[in-house]
């Protein structure tokens, strides 16, 4: 890090940071790159936040479910066979999750990419 930084035009090392005035084109570029990736970081972790969050709740409801399902449940066989059955659902369920999230960050890599290019 003290690499990069102590290449950055006016750096000295302990200064507190100050406004810059008279920036070049150069710097006003660079300070315009690092928003715009560091908005497209911000749109990805939202996105991703928003599909967990939300795998998450469907996971709680299905635990739910089972729980009341095992409550209606007459003997050890059928609780067996419901609790099975949630296994391999809640294994499906993880599997998919995973990738739609991969879809996700895909789509979105790929609809950035060409916008990028073409800055």
């Amino acid at each position: 890090m003290s690499k990069i930084v102590s290449t950055l035009p006016g750096f000295r090392p302990g200064q507190a940071a100050q406004p810059v005035s008279g920036s070049s084109g150069s710097d006003v570029a660079l300070a315009e790159q690092f928003f715009v990736t560091q908005r497209q970081v911000s749109d990805v972790t939202l996105m991703l936040a928003e599909e967990l969050v939300g795998f998450g709740t469907r996971r709680w409801q299905a635990q739910i479910s089972l729980m009341e399902g095992l409550r209606r449940c007459s003997d050890l066989q059928e609780a067996m066979e419901l609790q099975m059955r949630f296994i391999a659902e809640t294994s499906t369920a993880y599997a998919d999750e995973a990738e739609q999230v991969l879809r996700s960050v895909r789509a979105r890599a790929m609809a950035e990419g060409p916008a990028r290019q073409a800055a």
